[in-house]
């Protein structure tokens, strides 16, 4: 096994799979159980990879209830897609692909096909795109690497997307006879208004110069190829350990009301009547949502639970409780989505709702609408201080309360329509940063 390290660029390998075209996608572990395809609707990355267990039905001896819905996959446990890379013993690999889960968890397995035994395995979770990145030494008589992507054991995971997949080995086959380092500073001048000249120092980037007085007919093609591919390298002279760790900056979570059911232990929904406007914590906790109700509101689709007609003179309340995994120190970034309609057919015709938070003392005004149709009442904030307060430090619930714009009058008709409610938690700051040690290299070097 060669001492240095020339990676990520391996020209004779395999470069970054995008998943531009039907051949690209890889095999299915049990085409009877699941299936992965193209999929080209995602609002951020182009063209993916899709994989889904198959949906179950009544023939496949499975009951509806008892924890299953109806769009689960528990055919596709433990299954999901894989490909066959050759790769060659003693050679470490890095790997590096980016993935998002609807649901649960992707297992990543990498598997000596060979010799038949695991190498390691993953488990990677995420409802927005993330980044993942390993290494992995190949195995002694390895000739075949299988990766794998599974999905999970759990009945409930979801569909899973994969892009920018890559495996690059070290195209060293042997280390050099010499080689030599030069620090080469990165910076530029600049004349200050007394007319001195500083020089601004931003980086020291090392050129390497690497001899071999004999080169094998394998080992001159990767240096022919990596030398017209006008790829970076990566270069290890194993001098210094590689001192990164990475940290994840804020936990992100998006909430809705997806598999909840009645009762519920976590997120809830109430509907209630009252002449009263908001004022204390636990108002308008009347009637909990039914099943079907929290189904109809766990999509943002034409699906929606309606209230209507309360007595003359009473205002109808819809209720949110929705439970936060962050706690109220970690917050950062507050943000809420309310799919809504209500119309109000007296002669006054006061259509639209309004919507409310409890910040901790008071229901505040967060957004509201005007007209009968069905509208998104969206309300965030990147303050901190703010978004900390709508989120309970006693018990983890950010409360929203729904009202219909006008109380009902007379027997004239009133309702109000909720399609979707969806709560998120420090958007976009769940990114990995890099954080790099500092190395001191001795006088040999």
């Amino acid at each position: 096994m060669t001492r240095f390290r020339l990676t990520l660029t391996a020209p004779t390998e395999y470069s970054v799979q995008t998943f531009d075209d039907d051949y690209s996608i890889w095999t299915e572990t049990d085409d009877s159980k699941t299936e992965s395809i193209r999929y080209v609707y995602d609002p951020i990355q182009d063209s993916v990879m899709k994989v889904k267990g198959k949906v179950w039905s009544l023939g496949d001896q499975y009951t509806l209830g008892n924890n299953l819905y109806l769009d689960d996959s528990p055919l596709g446990r433990n299954e999901g897609v894989y490909q066959d890379f050759a790769v060659t013993s003693g050679v470490k690999y890095a790997f590096a692909c980016i993935y998002r889960v609807e649901l649960d968890k992707i297992k990543l397995i990498f598997y000596d096909q060979t010799n038949e035994f695991l190498i390691s395995d993953f488990d990677l979770y995420g409802s927005t795109w993330k980044s993942f990145e390993t290494t992995i030494t190949i195995p002694e008589g390895c000739e075949i690497l299988r990766i794998k992507f599974l999905q999970s054991n759990n009945s409930h995971s979801g569909p899973f997307y994969i892009d920018n997949i890559s495996l690059n080995g070290n195209i060293l086959l042997s280390d050099p006879d010499s080689y030599s380092r030069t620090p080469i500073r990165i910076g530029s001048f600049h004349q200050t208004l007394s007319g001195r000249r500083i020089y601004d120092l931003r980086a020291i980037h090392y050129d390497f110069k690497l001899h071999w007085n004999y080169f094998d007919t394998a080992q001159y093609e990767n240096f022919r190829e990596i030398f017209y591919s006008n790829e970076l390298l990566y270069f290890d002279d194993g001098n210094v350990p590689p001192l990164i760790e990475r940290e994840m900056i804020y936990s992100n979570e998006i909430y809705n009301f997806n598999n909840i059911s009645f009762p519920s232990s976590t997120h809830k929904a109430y509907t209630s009547y009252s002449n009263l406007t908001p004022l204390n914590m636990n108002d308008f906790e009347t009637t909990e949502f039914s099943t079907s109700d929290y189904q109809a509101i766990s999509r943002d689709d034409n699906d929606y639970k309606e209230t209507s007609d309360p007595n003359s003179g009473q205002y109808i309340y819809n209720k949110f409780l929705i439970k936060s995994s962050i706690t109220t120190g970690a917050v950062q970034r507050f943000g809420v989505k309310v799919v809504a309609e209500s119309n109000d057919n007296s002669p006054d015709n006061v259509d639209g709702c309004i919507l409310y938070a409890w910040d901790g003392s008071n229901w505040v005004e967060l957004t509201r609408t005007s007209n009968s149709s069905k509208n998104e009442l969206i309300y965030s904030t990147a303050e901190p201080l703010i978004a900390k307060r709508f989120v309970s430090q006693s018990d983890g619930y950010i409360r929203l309360l729904l009202r219909s714009m006008n109380s009902r009058n007379g027997s004239d008709s009133l309702n109000l329509r909720v399609y979707y409610v969806e709560a998120e938690i420090n958007e976009d700051l769940d990114s990995i940063v890099r954080l790099s040690h500092k190395a001191i290299l001795d006088e040999s070097g």
